[in-house]
This record gives C-alpha cells, sequence and structure tokens, in this order.
C-alpha cells in the first residue's frame, strides 16, 4: 500500500511538473447574511434576534492548475472576516443591540471554467470550501428605557474557554462564482463575485444559525512553468 501511495505521488508531482500553473493573490469585501432556522433555543444569539446583514473583508492567495484549455483545477488559502448586527427585545423596554464577528482561514477547491480566450475573458466557477474558525466575538449594547431616562451600557469580548463549547470550530460550504480575466503582461487582473452557501449549524445549538456570503474581489495571476 505504501509503495501504491510512493508511485501515485510521485506520478501526480510530474504531471503537475509539466502542467501549466498559475499563481497569484486576490482581495475584498463579503456582504454576509446569517440564515437562523426555528430560532427558539440559541447560545450565542437569543431567541427573536432580528438579524441584520453586514460587511466584513476577505484575502487570500490562489493557485490553479490546468487541466484543459477551458478547465482548470483550482485551490488556495484565504482569510475570512464575516459578521452579523442583530436587535433583541429582552423584554418591556430592554433592549440588546449586537455584532457578532468571525473570523476564518479556509482552503477552497473548485474548476474553474473558460468558455473563450480573448484579451477580456468570461469565466465561472464551482466547488466546495473548508474554513477553519479562528477567533470569534460579541460587542454590545444594552438599552434600558425608563420613564425618566434612558439608560446604556457597552461590553465587548473575545472568545476563550468555555465560549469554543458553544460554537463549530470547521465550517462546510458550496462555493459558486462568475469573473472576468483582463489579460496583460505578465500576468492577468479579475474581477469576481462569488457566493458562499454555508451548510455547518455555527452555534451548535437546536437551532440552525448557518452563513451566506457574498464575496467581490479584485486579483492577480501570473503564469507558473507555462508551455
Amino acid at each position: 500500500m505504501k509503495k501504491l501511495l510512493i508511485i501515485f505521488l510521485f506520478i501526480l508531482r510530474s504531471e503537475l511538473s509539466y502542467s501549466q500553473q498559475e499563481l497569484g493573490v486576490n482581495a475584498g469585501f463579503t456582504f454576509n447574511n446569517f440564515h437562523l432556522v426555528d430560532n427558539g433555543n440559541l447560545n450565542i444569539i437569543p431567541p427573536g434576534s432580528q438579524l441584520k446583514s453586514s460587511f466584513g473583508y476577505q484575502t487570500g492567495f490562489q493557485l490553479g492548475f490546468k487541466l484543459t484549455d477551458k478547465l482548470v483545477a483550482c485551490t488556495g488559502i484565504e482569510q475570512r472576516n464575516i459578521a452579523t448586527d442583530y436587535h433583541t427585545n429582552i423584554v418591556g423596554l430592554v433592549f440588546i443591540d449586537a455584532r457578532f464577528k468571525l473570523n476564518y482561514v479556509q482552503i477552497p477547491v473548485c474548476i474553474k471554467y473558460a468558455p473563450i480566450k480573448k484579451k477580456i475573458s468570461p469565466y465561472f466557477t464551482l466547488g466546495m470550501a473548508t474554513g477553519y474558525l479562528t477567533s470569534f466575538s460579541i460587542y454590545s449594547e444594552l438599552t434600558t428605557i425608563t420613564p425618566y431616562n434612558t439608560i446604556k451600557e457597552s461590553s465587548g469580548s473575545t472568545a476563550s474557554g468555555e465560549d469554543w463549547k458553544s460554537i463549530s470550530r470547521i465550517e462546510l460550504s458550496a462555493l459558486g462564482s462568475i469573473g472576468i480575466t483582463i489579460n496583460t503582461k505578465p500576468g492577468k487582473f479579475t474581477l469576481e463575485t462569488k457566493y458562499q452557501y454555508g451548510f455547518t449549524d455555527i452555534t451548535r445549538s437546536s437551532d440552525a444559525l448557518m452563513n451566506r456570503t457574498v464575496f467581490c474581489s479584485v486579483g492577480y495571476l501570473v503564469p507558473i512553468n507555462p508551455q
């Protein structure tokens, strides 16, 4: 078995060394929309919360392996910051306004399809991503309205210790994108809009809180060992 694995890795290395590869970077902003299912017993976000979409950011490195003239296998590593704002009426005239922030490192694996090759060329991608949660935090403001005045108390914390028991470290998601490449010398610019659909319940509760993200980015790719 070990010999077969060594032979397979040798063949794979040989194939990649003769295939055209591309290396690049990208950066942009994210627009996040958390999807809440059967709200009623959340550990992180209180029941009855009104979730709001919010902006974040994402940066990363890309690596592509040319399979055919129109298909490229892509992977890389990305750092993703996402957030949601929520408003909750606890009881009577007591309210919480808060921001829930998460930071992920993720590895995408996808196939890129470029139907035509011109100075400006469209492309499409489809694949999956596995994300690892590196940190999360909650910043909140408690508002109490009385007959005489309004009292506001602010607090914030970064998760540690026991907090991690109520949230999932690993996130699995599907990816799909549409973009264009602008060919230059020696590489090419990319403009891309990506949609990421999370399957993982972030809060590990009886209710499901799943992430939906739109990512708009600009990047630059350069060829490696071009043929």
